[in-house]
């Protein structure tokens, strides 16, 4: 898999991060404190109105996404991976 840089979210995940950015570093910070290491997870699809947060340790960052992909991300930063099912694309949001 490819990892495209783009500037800018589709505007619903965007608003959907902006709106619960505090809820969303909350369970990071408990699942960094209950794994020690891992990413913030997420599977969206606007069109079920569907936002599902996870906390995903590093096991299984490379099993939602390929691994080969998951090796080539930075990993000293808080990482949202965020797939979004409609468009068929995953996200890789640092924080």
């Amino acid at each position: 898999m490819e990892i495209n840089k783009i500037n800018t979210l589709p505007n619903y995940i965007n608003t959907f991060l902006n709106k619960n950015i505090k809820d969303l570093l909350s369970i990071y910070e408990q699942g960094i404190k209950e794994n020690k290491s891992g990413n913030l997870g997420m599977k969206c699809s606007q069109k079920n109105n569907i936002m599902d947060v996870f906390f995903l340790n590093d096991k299984l960052s490379s099993e939602f996404i390929p691994k080969d992909t998951y090796e080539k991300i930075e990993k000293n930063k808080k990482l949202f991976i965020i797939r979004d099912l409609d468009l068929k694309s995953i996200f890789l949001v640092y924080n």
